[in-house]
């Protein structure tokens, strides 16, 4: 048995003996060297020639001359093997007793390639973690023992050497107000409740200023126990993401109290024009001083019209425009609808025609019968404006069970069809763009794709255009029969033996709301403001109802209300909330404090009446 015979049954290790260069003695046989290196080449002093590349071989050639005074050397290098491929090992050198050089050859191709991938990967990394500006952390929840890498030091100012490498390092930088939500975020993943752990939170910089770390991670090993020992992640600074996050929320703040306010500013003046029309129209008046109240009405309609467009346009663009979808009978929607153009399109001398081609009287369907009126409303509107003389026809009918409500005009037409719901354009002569915004159209379609409306458009200039509302299904059930006679005998029902208090800051508005309500409540008395009402209420302790300005100083409707509650009487009134604020924003406000009822400013006595009746006040 030869020293090498260890090596006869291995396929990945085979040893030579040298004789300077040549080959003396090659062991095993049954390995796959034959595969690599060629008896004839190594016989003939060719192994460096031959199977070495020549930048490996010069270091092989030296390790060589050492290996006689060392007696022991080892390199590792790729070697050419007989199919053209590279053949990495590792070469062993060895000095015998008899001064003969051996070499031990391993074959690491397998290794070698695994730890190039590992390599590659690695580097690939750290090109992403460098390119990205991540830092990571390795974190062993069990001891709290923390691997923080330079990127992630860097982030905060720091350099590596500064860190404990415990959880200390982030913990005592995380803002104070931050760090209840991270640990909490951090145990929701741990305890498997999220997939991953994600928080955003400040930590503080070396120069004292807060940075905003988006935080990533996730468990990656847990032992026997199911005890997270390794949690890996990363951080991203997102300061200025942030700040331009905070920074167009503060823009859109500040937008929408502008938006507010100039409703509230505008609705109040508005309420009162309207409200004193719709008095005097109630009133025995000449007929000329009945025309003066028409045109004050239809003029505040117009204005008010306009303001909604304003406020919708903006919700749009804001993506916050709501709907409230419910059962509705259509053709008595469009009635009122059609109705409300009736004066304007006879004054210009137009055939305004309306007709309910459906098989009968009463359509039902789901949508939001406000939002229908408003998008009717828009369309109706704007084929009065741009026709001359001709027609507008409002029509309904049905096929296969949906319902359709069509706006056809004999007017100037239209060119692009596509480009009316842009907001801001309009078509049409300079005289006809000066009437309106050019927002009206934009806003129908944006409601249309809200309450999933089809809108079709044919136009043909100077001869006319269509506008074709496909409303979706029609509902069997009808409404009920005894309500809706209710709701529309309403004003003829007798004043209701109730006592109602109205609080409101303003003269006019308290003039309105107390001619209107004494006409269906037998004693309504005023507060001119939220601490006379609550005087007033705790005084008497006997009102039915109130109904409360929200925008009062000192004291608004809703601190009012909340401290009417806290009165605790036997009775409590039913509180309705009246404002010329029309936001969600105040929507929102009042279902915090619990006011389920609200008019909005302006309102018309019928307005009013209907709401009375909601509230279901018995005599």
């Amino acid at each position: 048995m030869t020293k090498f015979d260890i090596f006869e049954n291995s396929s990945s290790v085979f040893a030579i003996e040298w004789a300077d260069e040549a080959c003396l003695i090659m062991h095993n046989s049954s390995s796959n060297t034959h595969l690599w290196l060629s008896q004839d080449a190594l016989s003939r002093n060719q192994f460096s020639t031959v199977f070495v590349y020549p930048q490996d071989a010069v270091s092989r050639a030296t390790l060589i001359q050492n290996v006689k005074h060392n007696n022991h050397s080892a390199i590792k290098y790729g070697l050419r093997n007989l199919s053209g491929g590279i053949t990495y090992v590792h070469e062993e050198l060895v000095v015998g007793s008899n001064k003969v050089v051996s070499s031990i050859f391993t074959d690491i191709t397998e290794i070698y390639q695994h730890d190039l991938e590992v390599s590659e990967v690695s580097e690939r990394l750290e090109l992403v973690l460098e390119g990205t500006r991540l830092g990571m952390w390795d974190w062993n929840p069990q001891t709290n023992d923390v691997v923080f890498d330079e990127r992630w030091a860097n982030m905060l100012g720091l350099e590596l050497s500064e860190l404990t490498q415990t959880l200390t390092d982030w913990e005592k930088r995380v803002h104070p107000d931050d760090i209840k939500l991270c640990l909490k975020e951090l145990l929701a993943h741990v305890e498997g409740d999220v997939d991953f752990y994600e928080n955003t939170h400040r930590m503080m910089h070396a120069d004292g200023e807060w940075r905003y770390i988006l935080d990533r991670g996730r468990v990656a090993k847990r032992d026997a126990q199911n005890n997270p020992i390794r949690f890996t992640g990363t951080h991203t600074d997102v300061t200025e993401l942030k700040k331009a996050e905070l920074k167009a929320k503060k823009a859109l703040s500040a937008k929408n109290k502008f938006f507010a306010r100039m409703s509230h500013e505008i609705r109040t003046p508005l309420h009162g024009i309207l409200g004193t029309a719709d008095i005097l129209a109630k009133r025995v008046l000449s007929s000329d001083a009945e025309h003066l109240v028409q045109i004050i009405n239809d003029s505040g309609e117009q204005l008010q019209i306009l303001l909604n467009d304003l406020l919708d346009i903006a919700k749009i663009e804001d993506d916050f425009l709501d709907v409230s979808v419910k059962r509705c009978d259509i053709a008595k929607s469009l009635k009122t609808v059609f109705s409300l153009f009736k004066q304007k399109a006879e004054s210009k001398g137009i055939d305004y025609t309306f007709a309910n081609n459906t098989p009968t009287t009463r359509v039902v369907i789901k949508t939001d019968p406000s939002r229908l009126s408003q998008i009717t409303s828009n369309v109706i509107s704007n084929a009065i404006k741009f026709t001359d003389n001709g027609f507008v026809k409002l029509s309904i009918d049905t096929d296969d069970g949906e319902c359709f409500v069509n706006v056809e005009d004999s007017g100037i037409g239209i060119e692009d069809t596509s480009s009316i719901f842009n907001p801001y354009t309009q078509e049409g002569t300079a005289a006809s763009k000066s009437m309106g915004t050019g927002l009206g159209l934009s806003i129908v379609k944006s409601l249309c794709e809200k309450l999933a409306i089809k809108l079709d458009v044919t136009s043909v200039p100077k001869c006319g255009t269509s506008f074709r509302f496909n409303l979706g299904r029609i509902i069997t059930t009808t409404i009920n029969e005894k309500k809706t006679k209710e709701v529309e005998n309403l004003n003829e029902t007798g004043i209701l033996k109730k006592k109602v208090l109205v609080a409101d800051d303003n003269d006019i508005n308290l003039l309105i709301a107390k001619t209107m309500l004494s006409e269906c409540f037998e004693i309504v008395e005023i507060a001119q403001s939220g601490k006379t009402a609550i005087d007033l209420i705790s005084k008497h302790r006997n009102y039915d109802l109130i109904f409360m300005d929200l925008n009062m100083p000192e004291m608004d409707g809703i601190e009012t209300s909340e401290k009417i509650n806290q009165l605790n009487l036997a009775s409590p009134p039913i509180i309705v909330a009246q404002t010329a604020d029309a936001t969600e924003e105040a929507k929102t406000r009042l279902e915090s404090a619990n006011i389920n009822n609200i008019i909005t400013k302006p309102f018309t006595k019928e307005k009013l009446t209907a709401l009375i009746h909601s509230l279901n006040i018995s005599k």
